[in-house]
């Protein structure tokens, strides 16, 4: 889809849209398709799990026939970097609470490797970052490891 090679408002901008396409478009749409657009744009921006006031304030701009500037700031996302990645968090996360709860039982490091099937210098690293924060808190260690490592860390 067209919709998914924009990754910002300059590439939309090169789109080579007539001059005054939005405009047009937004001044002559009857005010019953202009709530359906709205309705269609709430529930696919649900499903993107953004908040209701920036879901409004989008479709707004749709009632209020400001198409124009609904690409103004327009930044798209890469959908599979972005799954990518949160997959890697939930793993590391998954990892650094399992090494917790194995430290709270006073399981060794090589036996937690071991366990775990994890490499003897990742699971250091992980104790390493567990004792500067502190505490078993899963996300602080986390982000602890992500501002050293400046996500390199990969287990």
């Amino acid at each position: 889809m067209l919709i998914n090679k924009l990754q910002d408002a300059s590439e939309f901008k090169d789109l080579d849209l007539p001059e005054d396409y939005l405009k047009d478009l937004s001044e002559n749409t009857p005010d019953e398709v202009l709530e359906i657009i709205s309705k269609v744009i709430t529930v696919v921006l649900r499903k993107l799990n953004l908040e209701e006031n920036e879901i409004l304030d989008f479709t707004d701009q749709v009632r209020e026939r400001k198409m124009g500037e609904l690409f103004e700031n327009f930044r798209g996302y890469d959908v599979p970097a972005v799954r990518r990645e949160a997959k890697a968090e939930g793993e590391i996360t998954r990892l650094i609470k399992q090494i917790c709860m194995k430290l709270e039982k006073g399981q060794s490091v090589d036996r937690i490797a071991d366990d775990l099937v994890e490499n003897v210098d990742t699971i250091n690293k992980i104790c390493s970052a567990i004792e500067q924060v502190g505490t078993h808190d899963v996300e602080a260690v986390y982000q602890l490891m992500n501002l050293k490592q400046d996500e390199t860390f990969k287990p």
